[in-house]
C-alpha cells in the first residue's frame, strides 16, 4: 500500500500544477514582512510619540477618534494576520490571481501599523483609506466564494468552506458600510463621539465574531478521502472511492433523513414511541438542519461515498454515483453554532410537542438520554466516532463496505498526508448486524469494553441484540 493514496484532510502540494499557488508565493512572505515593518513602526512612535500624544491632548474630537481607529486596528489586525494563517491551512493550493496582489499588499500594509500612524493627523483620510482596504478584502472574499473555489471543489472541504466565506463576506461587507459611513460622518463634521463609539463597537463586535467563526470552522477535522489503485495491484476487488462532506441541498437532506428511518427506525421508533414514517421523518429533518447542520444529527457530520465508473480517472467527479453514507461525531463543536442551537432549542421542542404531544415529552427526554448514553464516549479531540456507515441495498455485496472502511482507516492511521490528528477510531454495532460485524473484524478493528455499565433499553436489545463497541486506535498492532 502507497501511504500517499490515502487522504485525509488538506495537504500542502509538493508542486503546484498549472500555475503557482497562493501558498507557494504569496502566504509565507506575507507573514514576515510585518514583523520587519512593524519594527520600524516602533521606531517610528519612538521618535514622534509626543507630537501624536500632543495632538490627542489637543485635537479632542480627532484625538477620540484616532484612539477608538487605535482600538479597531488591533482587532482588524488580528483578524488580519488569522486570515493569512489559516488561509495557508486551508487554501496553499488555490492558484493566484493579480488580484491577490493587490489584497496582499493591502493586508502587509495594514499589519505594519503604518497607515495608523503616518496619518495620525489626517483621520479623514485614514477613514477613507481604511474603507478602500476592507473594500478589497471584501472583494476577495466574494471572489472566493463566487468563483475560485468552484474551480477547485476538489482540492477543498467545500461545503464547509463556502460557509467560512460567507460569513467573511457577509462580515466584511458590513464593515466596509460602516467605514465608508464613519468617513462620511467625519467628512460632514459630525462630531457625536457616541455615534463614532456605537459604530466602532459594532466593529470590534464583528471582528471578534469572525475571527472566532473562521477559527472554529478551519480547525474542525475535514474529511476528504479517496484513494487510488497501485500500478501493481490487480484485485478485481478495489473499489475506487471518494468520502466528502454531503450539503444541505433538498436531494442530500433527503437521502440523510430517508437512510437513517430505513436503517436505524428502530432507534427512533424507541424514542419518540411510534412508528409512523411520515412523523419520524418530520423530525428527523428539523434535527438534520438545526444549527444550519451543526446540530447534533447535523448534516455537517454525514459524508457521501461515491464511486468512480472508471479506475483509471484521476478525479471522481462530484456528481459520480453515491454508493453510501457515513456520519462522523467529534468533539470539534463552534461555540457560535453551538449557541445557535441553543437559541433554535425552544423551535425545536415546539416541533416535538406538535407531533407527538406536550405529554409525551418527558418520556422521548428520557428516552433520547438512554440511547446517547449507551454510545462510545469520546475522552477528547483526537478521538472520533463512526456513529452511521450504510452502503445503499442496490450496491451491497459488491465491496464498496471494506474499501470504504479500509479508506477511512488507512486515511486516518496510515497515511502520510493526513493532517487529522486522530488517536482512536470507535463504533458501535448490533449482535444482529452480522455482516458489518464480519466486516469491521475484517477491517482490524478491536473488540473492548467500557468500564462503565451501559445499560441499553431492553426494547431495542430484543429487537437488534446487544451492542458491541470496536475500537481502531494508533497502538492498534
Amino acid at each position: 500500500m502507497k501511504e500517499d493514496n490515502f487522504y485525509s484532510g488538506l495537504k500542502k502540494p509538493k508542486k503546484s500544477t498549472g500555475g503557482e499557488s497562493l501558498g507557494e508565493k504569496y502566504y509565507d512572505i506575507i507573514l514576515k514582512a510585518p514583523v520587519i515593518l512593524f519594527s520600524t513602526l516602533i521606531i517610528f512612535i519612538i521618535l514622534n510619540y509626543q507630537k501624536i500624544w500632543e495632538f490627542i491632548g489637543n485635537d479632542v474630537s480627532d484625538g477620540r477618534l484616532f484612539i477608538l481607529l487605535c482600538v479597531i486596528t488591533v482587532f482588524a489586525a488580528w483578524r488580519a494576520h488569522q486570515s493569512i494563517c489559516l488561509a495557508k491551512i486551508d487554501y496553499y493550493s488555490i492558484k493566484e490571481h493579480w488580484r491577490d496582489l493587490l489584497t496582499f499588499i493591502a493586508v502587509v500594509v495594514f499589519l505594519s501599523f503604518s497607515l495608523l500612524f503616518g496619518l495620525y493627523h489626517k483621520i479623514i483620510f485614514l477613514c477613507a483609506i481604511y474603507t478602500i482596504i476592507s473594500l478589497l478584502v471584501t472583494i476577495n472574499f466574494w471572489d472566493l466564494f463566487l468563483i475560485r473555489f468552484e474551480k477547485q471543489k476538489d482540492q477543498l472541504d467545500y461545503i464547509c468552506e463556502k460557509r467560512i466565506q460567507f460569513f467573511n463576506v457577509i462580515v466584511s461587507s458590513i464593515l466596509t458600510v460602516l467605514f465608508f459611513l464613519t468617513t462620511i460622518l467625519k467628512a460632514r463634521n459630525i462630531d457625536a463621539i457616541w455615534v463614532y463609539v456605537t459604530l466602532a463597537a459594532i466593529i470590534c463586535v464583528l471582528l471578534v465574531l469572525n475571527i472566532l467563526h473562521s477559527h472554529e470552522l478551519t480547525y474542525m477535522p475535514k474529511f476528504i478521502l479517496w484513494n487510488n489503485k497501485e500500478d501493481d495491484n490487480n484485485n478485481s476487488d478495489f473499489k475506487k472511492l471518494r468520502i466528502g462532506r454531503m450539503s444541505k441541498n433538498k436531494k442530500d437532506i433527503d437521502k440523510i433523513v430517508d437512510t437513517i428511518i430505513k436503517e436505524f427506525k428502530y432507534i427512533f421508533e424507541y424514542i419518540f414511541d411510534t412508528s409512523d414514517e411520515i412523523i419520524l421523518k418530520r423530525t428527523l429533518r428539523r434535527l438534520v438542519t438545526s444549527s444550519f447542520g451543526f446540530g447534533f444529527l447535523g448534516y455537517m457530520n454525514f459524508y457521501s461515498i461515491k464511486k468512480s465508473d472508471n479506475d483509471t480517472e484521476e478525479k471522481i467527479d462530484e456528481n459520480a454515483t453515491e454508493v453510501g453514507l457515513i456520519k462522523i461525531n467529534t468533539l470539534h463543536r463552534s461555540l457560535i453554532y453551538k449557541f445557535l442551537e441553543f437559541i433554535y432549542l425552544p423551535i425545536t421542542i415546539i416541533v416535538i410537542i406538535y407531533q407527538f404531544g406536550i405529554k409525551k415529552l418527558p418520556k422521548i427526554y428520557k428516552r433520547s438520554k438512554e440511547i446517547i448514553d449507551s454510545q462510545p464516549k469520546l475522552q477528547n479531540k483526537t478521538e472520533f466516532e463512526l456513529t452511521y456507515f450504510v452502503i445503499y441495498e442496490e450496491f451491497r455485496n459488491n465491496k464498496y463496505g471494506i474499501c470504504a472502511m479500509n479508506l477511512l482507516v488507512n486515511a486516518l492511521f496510515h497515511s502520510k498526508t493526513n493532517n487529522i490528528n486522530c488517536s482512536r477510531l470507535v463504533l458501535i454495532t448490533r449482535e444482529s448486524n452480522a455482516t458489518f460485524l464480519a466486516l469491521v473484524k475484517k477491517i482490524g478493528l478491536k473488540q473492548y469494553r467500557i468500564e462503565e455499565d451501559v445499560k441499553e433499553p431492553q426494547e431495542i436489545i430484543e429487537k437488534q441484540g446487544k451492542g458491541i463497541f470496536f475500537q481502531y486506535s494508533v497502538n492498534n498492532d
